[in-house]
């Protein structure tokens, strides 16, 4: 029994992770790189060589060359898979304003 609410499609691109401090600051400095596994309109799951410890993060995604769109989640999950790596995946909350890149898209 399929118990998802939205439709999921494979997203096996490269993502930025940024946590977020208690005071919703990013931590610029601690940005990792992982591997998307799914996305979905209301969320994201990804592959991870270790367990993320931040609850909040930005997720930053390459739509074209240097134009990122970078939305706030909150990490719900964490399971060590059976390949070797963590898999990971939480809800997007909002679309915040790109470090990385533009920024918001128009």
């Amino acid at each position: 029994c399929e118990r998802r609410n939205y439709p999921r499609f494979d997203y096996s691109m490269p993502v930025f992770l940024t946590p977020l401090d208690e005071a919703g600051e990013p931590q610029l400095d601690e940005t990792i790189g992982v591997i998307g596994r799914q996305i979905s309109e209301k969320g994201f799951d990804f592959y991870n060589k270790d367990p993320i410890a931040a609850k909040f993060v930005i997720a930053s995604f390459e739509f074209s060359p240097n134009r990122w769109l970078s939305l706030k989640m909150n990490l719900k999950w964490c399971r060590f898979g059976r390949h070797g790596y963590f898999e990971n995946g939480g809800e997007f909350l909002e679309v915040v304003d790109s470090f990385l890149g533009v920024g918001l898209i128009d």
